[in-house]
This record gives structure tokens, sequence and C-alpha cells, in this order.
């Protein structure tokens, strides 16, 4: 077995046999992954304090029996032994008291009949690290961790209720109307108390009973509310909290690998806590078992576990215990029960489990149908992440459609036909008749094949991967997929390498050719967008004003064209793609990319994590590295980094922005010639303060000839940002003025506001009168080819308000900032762009203190990544440099610029 293959536990045993220091550590060297693996191994092995925590260092290796707990003790460390609460592979758990808080608790100690092995206190320590490294309602929670006499243990919460094997064995008493059922070792259950029935509400009468009641309703589907729909709503509930629970375990990198009933604690409140991280593994760790080693209850293990190695074991061995645990609870019985071991690992291998409703048919046509998605025998076929078990689980509670499909009949055709495919053969020739089915089968696969192959085409277009796109269109159109998506297909490649005005010209002629092809015209609106036309975007949203699209592709488009104008209804053409197909990653990455500019749009920061939670999703369903997927997550890591700074939090924004920067190098290194990914790689930079991030991303625009809009942070930073750098300051023997100045004689003007925008301030520097400002402004008026929204402001800062009065009816003595801004929106977006207006319409008039505090509101927004927000601060800062900047407006009310202290 290679170093990569092996467990701590096989690490540490092996490194315990070897008696010499020098060899021991020799072999640790070779073996451990990093330091921080070697050095806990290390703790482990050496005999530390008996006063330290078993989680820091380890528990001293016990080899005489001396030192083991004999007996029940009456108390251990800081608790009073009250009784024994039960008994498992791992220790002994006691009912106890903690004396300094005056707490009960149910305390965890090593049992003394492993004799304190070495693997036993290993595996005994991971247990404890893992359930105290987890926060949950759901999850048993640690207290406390000690030693006594060299023994470990420790203190959890005590749940007072039973675990739910007991309520299952007590409820199948009843329904079988049994009085003697006992446990293994003879004892007799007690009577169940009163409320574990009231709490879960199970049915009075038994299973004959209710099977003889005619008039009792069936139910027979979760839309029809029959006499038992509170007990299956309740198991519903418990169960989707579990799979909460286990959601948040996996997101910390631990798979518990045992849940059964047994490790299911039922409270009074309803709530169930899983228990017993004995057999939990760090999903980090290289091996997630011992070689040759079973480990698990059989009737609940996934067949990837029983098969440990032949199949990967993840996160999704736990989705398949917990699919059997709701099996046993709907039926009373286990999924499959046998009297030796190896009967029931056989079963799990190679027999599907029989449905529930064979058992009991009041049981829920959707329940039935969660419980057996989660226990199919094939990975890929299972819920893939704990948190869709409960989601569909909690849509069943709502009576809303589930997400899960039952197994069709022509499906488990195929499943038999794979298993058996001798037989399958024979009775094909047999039976001609089977022609009929296999035509059928192949219709059906033809539309499959269409749907993935469309699917695959998204996601390698948005990967940037257009050769293999098109591959997959030219599969789809041979399942008989629209030709026209070709073109579509083609003109989003244009889109995201920034060839807009390319874009729309394609579009365009596909409309012509096809007025309803709708993916072409929300594209289109999008397209004109991006190439600075809002007229005809605002024109192609209008026709499309009321339009319902016919499939997920269409929302995914439509999403995308509404995503700046109608973010709410973007959402929920999303959100309906996505319960329509869950795995639909190309729209799960625009609703993650929307949430992110809602939350700045809103000024809504938890938007930020809800986006975080949706990538997570996204990176489950996709194989291959994806520009979408790090253009999204590098947006919101560097959105929750502004929104930390700005809300005063530094230490958490420098978290964020280390996360942010894995995406962020790998954008500029695999992906620099994608207008969206320059963008965020950008503001990245801006946001750590790296020019010369920013200057490599600028020549990355310039290169693949990028629109301006790109570029604001490094224009801004170049013109005026005391923070950075001065103008005095060099760059690599450049001045940051003129290297801005130098690198704009690079970007074409025409036909692009952002950059001739950005001209006209920097040349205004250089102008001594208001002569000279005409003529800067005059000299670009006259090479542009469209006017562009920038014309305004660029007369107010030339000191041409007769002109601005003129084109645009303002009146520049009249419109006071408040009362205009009262009629603008909540939108960020707006009020950001309406206070930078505003500051220059101040100024124009000579009120340098107003238009220098209109500004301050313009960058203490959300927009960190808008043009008005950057050149609000530019404004702002040459403000404060220069009291009375621009000399050739009115200055009746120059700046009072504070004093350094």
């Amino acid at each position: 077995m290679s170093s990569k293959q092996l467990s701590e536990e096989e690490i540490f045993e092996q490194a315990f046999q070897k008696t010499s220091p020098q060899a021991r550590r020799e072999y640790l060297n070779q073996v451990c992954r990093d330091e921080v693996q070697l050095a806990r191994i290390e703790a482990l092995l050496s005999e530390g304090s008996p006063e330290s925590s078993f989680l820091e260092n380890g528990p001293h290796i016990i080899q005489e029996p001396s030192h083991q707990l004999k007996g029940q003790p009456d108390r251990i460390g800081d608790f009073e032994i009250l009784g024994e609460l039960g008994r498992g592979g791992m220790g002994i758990v006691y009912k106890a008291r903690q004396c300094s808080l005056k707490r009960l608790v149910a305390l965890k100690v090593l049992s003394s009949g492993l004799a304190l092995t070495t693997r036993a206190i290993m595996r005994f320590k991971l247990e404890a690290e893992a359930a105290a490294k987890l926060h949950h309602t759901n999850i048993v929670p640690i207290y406390s961790t000690g030693e006594e006499n060299r023994v470990p243990y420790y203190a959890m919460e005590l749940i007072d209720g039973p675990s739910l094997d007991r309520v299952v064995k007590q409820l199948r008493q009843e329904a079988e109307g049994s009085k003697n059922d006992s446990d293994s070792d003879g004892t007799i259950d007690a009577p169940m108390p009163a409320w574990i029935k009231e709490t879960i509400a199970f049915p009075s009468k038994s299973s004959k009973e209710a099977a003889s009641d005619t008039n009792t309703p069936s139910f027979d589907s979760s839309s029809t509310l029959g006499s038992d729909s509170t007990y299956y709503d309740n198991l519903a509930k418990m169960i989707a909290g579990v799979a909460d629970a286990l959601a948040h375990a996996h997101d910390q990198g631990i798979v518990h690998r045992d849940i059964k009933p047994a490790n299911l604690l039922l409270s009074s409140d309803g709530r169930l806590s899983i228990n017993d991280f004995g057999l939990a593994r760090m999903l980090e760790q290289p091996g997630m078992t011992m070689t040759g080693e079973l480990m698990g209850s059989p009737m609940y293990m996934s067949p990837e576990q029983i098969t440990a190695g032949r199949l990967p074991l993840d996160h999704r061995t736990d989705i398949y215990s917990v699919g059997a645990s709701l099996n046993e609870l709907l039926t009373l019985h286990p999924p499959f029960p046998g009297q030796r071991r190896d009967q029931v690992l056989s079963q799990v291998i190679h027999k599907d489990p029989p449905r529930p409703r064979s058992i009991n048919h009041r049981i829920p046509k959707d329940l039935e149908t969660i419980c057996l998605k989660a226990m199919e025998k094939d990975p890929d076929r299972r819920y893939q992440t704990a948190d869709l078990l409960a989601e569909d689980l909690r849509r069943f509670v709502n009576r809303n459609a589930i997400l899960a499909r039952r197994t069709t009949p022509l499906e488990k055709g195929i499943r038999w036909i794979r298993k058996n495919k001798a037989i399958a053969i024979s009775i094909c020739v047999a039976f001609a008749m089977c022609l009929g089915s296999l035509t059928y089968v192949k219709l059906h696969q033809r539309a499959h094949q269409r749907e993935e192959a469309l699917n695959a085409a998204l996601e390698k277009a948005w990967s940037g991967r257009f050769a293999e796109a098109g591959t997959e269109i030219d599969k789809a159109i041979s399942y008989g997929a629209d030709p026209e998506w070709r073109p579509v297909i083609n003109a989003m490649e244009s889109l995201m390498f920034g060839q807009t005005s390319d874009a729309v010209r394609q579009l365009e002629t596909i409309v012509d050719r096809s007025a309803d092809n709708y993916i072409a015209r929300w594209m289109l609106a999008d397209a004109y967008w991006y190439n600075g036309e809002g007229g005809p975007t605002d024109d192609q949203l209008e026709q499309l004003e009321g339009r319902e699209p016919d499939d997920i592709w269409e929302r995914l488009f439509a999403a995308q064209a509404l995503a700046m104008h109608q973010p709410d209804r973007a959402e929920n053409f999303l959100r309906e793609a996505l319960d329509e197909n869950p795995q639909f990653t190309s729209a799960r990455i625009s609703l993650a990319t929307l949430l992110v500019f809602q939350s700045i749009d809103s000024n809504q920061p938890s938007k930020v994590d809800q986006a975080l939670k949706e990538l997570k999703k996204a990176d489950v369903f996709l194989e291959d590295e994806n520009w979408t997927l790090s253009f999204s997550r590098l947006y919101a890591h560097n959105t929750a980094a502004h929104f930390c700074r700005r809300d005063g939090f530094p230490g958490l924004a420098n978290q964020h922005l280390e996360q942010a920067k894995k995406d962020a190098l790998f954008l500029g290194q695999a992906y620099p010639d994608v207008v969206a990914a320059n963008v965020m790689r950008m503001n990245y930079y801006l946001l750590m303060e790296d020019f010369d991030g920013m200057h490599t991303v600028m020549q990355d625009v310039i290169a693949h000839k990028h629109r301006g809009w790109v570029t604001d942070p490094f224009w801004v930073t170049c013109y005026t940002d005391p923070d950075w750098a001065h103008r005095e300051e060099k760059w690599r023997g450049e001045d940051l003025f003129t290297l801005g100045l130098n690198t704009l004689e690079r970007m074409p003007i025409q036909g692009d506001d952002h950059v001739a925008f950005a001209r006209v301030l920097f040349d205004l520097e250089a102008a001594k009168n208001r002569e000279d400002a005409i003529e800067v402004y005059d000299n670009y008026l006259v090479r542009r080819t469209n006017e562009w929204p920038f014309d305004p402001a660029a007369m107010m800062l030339t000191g041409q308000n007769a002109l601005v009065q003129g084109k645009y009816q303002l009146s520049l003595r009249k419109a006071e900032p408040a009362e205009f801004l009262e009629r603008v929106t909540q939108s960020q977006r707006d009020l950001t762009s309406a206070r930078m207006g505003l500051g220059l319409h101040e100024l124009s008039k000579g009120d340098r203190q107003a238009a220098l505090k209109l500004w301050e509101e313009a960058t203490s927004g959300t927009m960190y990544h808008w043009t008005t927000y950057h050149w609000s601060a530019a404004f702002a800062n040459r403000l404060r440099e220069d009291p009375d900047w621009l000399p050739w407006l009115p200055a009746n009310d120059p700046v009072s610029v504070a004093s350094p202290e």
C-alpha cells in the first residue's frame, strides 16, 4: 500500500511498532502528508502529562490493566456517576452530574474491554474530535473532554429520550400485538412513555386493524391526507433535520459512516440528534477505512462502504444510511433482514430493498420515492448532497412536488437487463415482441440524450470551451434539437470574449430569420446592454414583457437578460429551472451571481452567504474546471470583503480575499480573454491594493480589445488616490498619472464612452482656463460615433452649463439634491449614480463642499465595482487634494480641507 492510501490509524499503528525514535521519525517523515499531520501523530505517540486534553495532545498509551477503570465508578473527574445509559463499540455511556456546573450530562468513557489498545485510543480520539468540531441543533454537542487515571472520556448533552431503534422496536411490538419482544440479552423493554407516541403521532391502531378499517381513507399520495398523515409528516420533518445536520458535517469535511436508528436520539421536542461519531472520518484523510476492515452496521451500510476500495467512498454513504433508517421507520422492519451478517451484506450489494408500500400500503408514495432515491445502490443516482434530501423531505411536508422521480418500469427493465445480460439476450431472441419495447427505449433515450447534450454544450460554453460545446450541439441536433442552437452558441462566444458588436450582429441575424427564437431574443437584449446600447435594450425587454419561458434553457437566458433590470423576475426564472432540474449547473451558478448582485444593489450582505451555498451545490455536479464558477465565487468573496471592511471587520475581509486569491489567479492564467473574468480580477486587485495585479489585467484587456468599462479601477488609481500612490511616486520608472495617460492611448475611444470620459478627465488636468477645458471636450466630441451617457458630466466639468440646460433640460440653479434623491429608488446603483451626477451639478454651481459630501455618500454605499462609484471616489480625492480644483468653474465655496490631526 502506498503512503497516500494510509489512514492516520494505520500510520499511527505502524509508527508505534518501531522502537527506535530515529526509525519512527524517518517513517513519519516519509508517510505524513504535511507538518500538521506529523505533529498530531507524534503528540499521540508521546507521553504527555495526565492533565492534557486528549483532543489536543492525544491520550496516553495505556498498556497496564491497573490503569483501567474497573466496574462502575462513583466519580470521574468533575462528574458524579448516576448510572449506566448504554454501551457501544467504543465505550460506556453514563448518566452523570457535572458538579461544577450542576447539570446532567451523558459521559462517554473509553471501554476497558478494549484493553485500551492504540487503535482504540486513536479511534476514540477521532470520534471526540469529529463531534467537537460540529455545532448543529441536530448533533449531540460535546461539552468537555478529559482523562481519569489516564483513561480518556468526554461529556455531551444528555438527551431526554431514547434512540430510534428502541422506538421502532416498541412501535413494532404494538403494531404486531406483541408483548414479549426482548433485547438480545433477554431483557424486555419497558412500556414506551406516552410522550414518545404523542411526539411522533404514531397512529393508535395496529397495522392489522388499520388495514381492515374500511372507513379510514388510504394514504396513496402526498396530497391525500389520511389518518396517518401526521405521523409521516413528523417522520419527514425529523429526518430532514438529520439531513441538515449531515450537510453541516459534510461541509466541515466529516463523514459519519454509521448513521442508523441506534445513533439517532429522540428528544421530547421532536428533534432527532445524531450521536456516536466513532466511525467518522475527515474527508481530507488519505484513507477512509483500514485495509480489509469492514466497519459499520450491515443493515444500514451503503454498497460502496461494504465493498471498500472497489467504489469511491464519500459523503453520499451517509445519505444511503439515512434512507435505510427512514425505510425502517416507515415499515418498522430493517430494509434487508437476515440472521447472518453475510446474508445481510449480500442483499445490500445485490438486491433492491422491497418497496415500503408493499409492506404498508398507507405509506405516502412521495415519501417512499424519497426513501428509495436515498437508497439507490449507485451513489450517482442518489441525492448528491444531504441538503437536497432535506429539501425534498420538506417539499413532501408542504405538499409541493418533490424532485425525486419514481423508478419507471422501463428503468427497472434496463437495470435488470444490465444485471442479467445473458438472460435478456435469450428473451429477445425468443420473443420478437420485445422489439416494440426496444423501440420505445430508443425514443426515450433519444430525448434523454438530446437533453444531456444541450446541458453539456451550455456547461462547456460557459467554461469557455467552445470547440467542445460545438461538438455537443452537433450531437443535440442529431437527436432532434433546433439547428439554430449552433449560431446561438457562436453569439455566446462573442459575448464572453468581449466582442459585443459581433454578438449583436449575430443575434440580430438569428432574430430576423426566426422571430420566435426567444433564446436569441433574450440574448440580444443582453448583448445590447453590454454593447452600451441602453435604448435598444429597453425596447427588446419591453417586447418580451409578459413572456413566460418554455423550458429551462430559455429561463436561463431570460434570467441573464433581466439580471440587471428585473433581478427578482430573473431569480424566479432560475429557481423554476432548478426545481425542474437540480443538476442544471449553469442555472445554479447564474443564480449565485445574481444573488451577489442583489446583495450589493439592495444592501443585503446575507445574500452573499446564500450565493456561496449555491456555488457549493453547483460544484458537486461539475467534472471540470469552470470559469463561471470561479468568476461567481470571486465575485462573492470580493463582495463579502467589501461589506466586511465597510462594517468594520477588516480581519474577516482579509479572510474572504485570501479565499478569493485562488480564483483570481486561476482566471488570469486560464481565461485572460474573458471580459467578465477581467472585471472581477480588476476589482479583486483593487481591494488588495495590488497595482501590479491591476496592470496585468490591463494588459489582458488591451490584448483582447475589451471595452473600457472593465478598466475604471485602473484609471481611477492612476488619476488620483492618496491611499495608494500620488502621481509623483514612480511605478517602474514612470509616474502613475503618465502611465494611465499612455495606457489610454492604447485603448479605442470611438464608441466607448468609458474610455472617452477617462481621456477627458486626464486631459482636463493640463487645462489652465475655461477655453482650454472647452477645447478638451471639443477634441473628443468629434472623435466619437454616438452620444454617450457621460456627456452631461463632461459638459459640467468643462463649464458648459448652458449646453447642459439646453440639451438635457436640467436647471442648474433650482434643482436641490435632497429633493432629487427622494425621487430616486432605493436601488444602490441608482443612488450611487444619482449622487455622482448631483455632485457634478453642485460643483458646476461652485458649491464644492456639497459636491464633496455627495461623492463621499456615493462611495459609502455598496456598489464597489460600479463606474459611478469609482469616479465619485476619484473626484472626492481630487477635491481634497486641491480645494480649488477645476479653476474655470465658480469658486464661491471652496472645500475646507481638514488638518492632518
